[in-house]
């Protein structure tokens, strides 16, 4: 069964023929010593080898890690293929990820502007920044904040 992630490259380090790829979130991979053994050794870092496609691949590139394969695979051992790792592009994980914002009802919506409309000068020399709060447990709008500041 396949599961894909994606994640972004934070860093790139070269050793002899491979790349350690630094992430930007943890990656399950199996068991060092007993390969195929699902013991959860997580780690936000890949090892491919330094050849074609990974060797295009960039920092802020964004790549997909199949987890149903990840932790079939030992972490030390270089991924040789796309069939566990792969490029995507930055438009189509911004775009699956804004499937998962939470929805907010009308109400919901008229407070947060009813609060700014309130908050603004009339001279207009302040700036005002909105943030929705998401609970990171339940995915749900948890509230908002406004931030003030002079311009």
């Amino acid at each position: 069964m396949t599961n894909w992630k994606a994640y972004k490259i934070t860093r790139i380090d070269n050793y002899e023929g491979l790349m350690i790829l630094k992430l930007n979130g943890k990656v399950t991979w199996g068991d060092r010593e007993n390969p195929g053994k699902e013991i959860g050794f997580t780690d936000d870092s890949v090892s491919v080898l330094d050849c074609y496609p990974f060797n295009t691949w960039r920092i802020d590139d964004y790549i997909e890690i199949d987890l149903g394969k990840s932790v079939n695979w030992r972490w030390a051992e270089p991924i040789r293929d796309t069939s566990i790792v792969r490029k995507v592009s930055s438009s189509a994980v911004v775009s699956r990820n804004n499937n998962n914002i939470p929805s907010i009802s009308r109400n919901e919506v008229r407070g947060i502007i009813s609060t700014i409309n309130s908050a603004i000068d009339d001279d207009e020399r302040n700036e005002y920044e909105a943030k929705i709060h998401v609970d990171p447990n339940s995915g749900k709008y948890s509230g908002f904040s406004i931030i003030g500041r002079r311009k």
